[in-house]
């Protein structure tokens, strides 16, 4: 064991002597270089595109690559559609044709559509289109392959649209709560990029004072409403009223509609919490 123990590194050394012998340090070894890869930018396989009735409303989907090239580069793109939607008819390219370039010192390019407002106009439809990387092209990566986009439509918020005379149903505990009734809206301001807000004033049948009820619209998928706290009527037994908010409605630029859901409170104790409908 002990004569083991010395040649084995005597041989260990000369094996390494041999391998450092043999190796050439001024002769060019190959470099392996990734492949170029085509991907969406966006790691969100489904996206919403809130089609408006306006002609320059258009939405923006991001292809890059894994690298950068000293030369342009053109990606190619498939456009499905498993709901039916056709190009002309519910959409339109403003990319031309099916392909995007990217630039000589770039990694990315956009593909650029035109949703078409007149097939989404009452609401009712909703179109999906599938985009993929196309041939020829880059090779596709295998992430980020596949991008699912919604057209749906959305319509803008005009405060003084929200003016006159609506149908007002009230409901309690889910059950409606005595028959329809003729509410007022009043338009007010705006508070922000996507907020302001109506005054109601009828609800309940009292004629005043008016309610507040809070706009956003920061969400094109979700426009919400929000009763302000306030003062409201006095009770004939129980004083002073108060309408306080009872978590958030809903509001449709496009129909015109709104849901709200609030509490009426006394001294005493709470009406219940109620939510009701306005229609135009």
């Amino acid at each position: 064991m002990k004569i083991m123990s010395k040649i084995l590194p005597s041989a260990l050394a000369i094996a390494f002597m041999a391998a450092f012998i043999g190796c050439d340090k001024d002769k060019p070894y190959d470099t392996l270089m990734a492949e170029s890869q085509v991907h969406f930018i966006s790691s969100a396989t489904n996206q919403a595109y809130y089609v408006e009735d306006n002609a320059n409303s258009t939405y923006s989907i991001e292809v890059g690559t894994t690298d950068v090239s000293a030369q342009d580069r053109t990606i190619t793109f498939k456009i499905t559609s498993p709901t039916g939607a056709v190009s002309g008819t519910h959409y339109s390219m403003v990319t031309t044709g099916n392909t995007v370039t990217i630039p000589a010192g770039e990694s990315k390019a956009s593909i650029v559509i035109h949703g078409i407002f007149g097939p989404y106009g009452d609401g009712t439809r909703k179109d999906t289109l599938q985009f993929t990387p196309g041939e020829p092209s880059v090779k596709a990566a295998e992430f980020n392959d596949t991008i699912n986009l919604v057209l749906q439509r959305y319509c803008t918020v005009d405060l003084a649209e929200f003016s006159g005379t609506y149908i007002c149903q009230d409901y309690y505990d889910g059950a409606p709560d005595g028959g329809p009734y003729p509410v007022t809206i009043t338009p007010g301001t705006s508070t922000g990029t996507n907020t302001g807000y109506v005054m109601l004033s009828g609800l309940w049948g009292i004629g005043s004072p008016e309610v507040r009820i809070n706009l956003n619209w920061n969400n094109p998928a979700n426009f919400t409403t929000s009763v302000v706290k306030d003062n409201w009527f006095i009770h004939a037994s129980y004083g002073q009223a108060t309408i306080n908010p009872s978590g958030t409605g809903t509001f449709s630029s496009c129909d015109n509609t709104f849901t709200i859901g609030y509490e009426a409170t006394v001294s005493a104790g709470s009406f219940g919490k109620y939510v009701s409908t306005l229609t135009k």
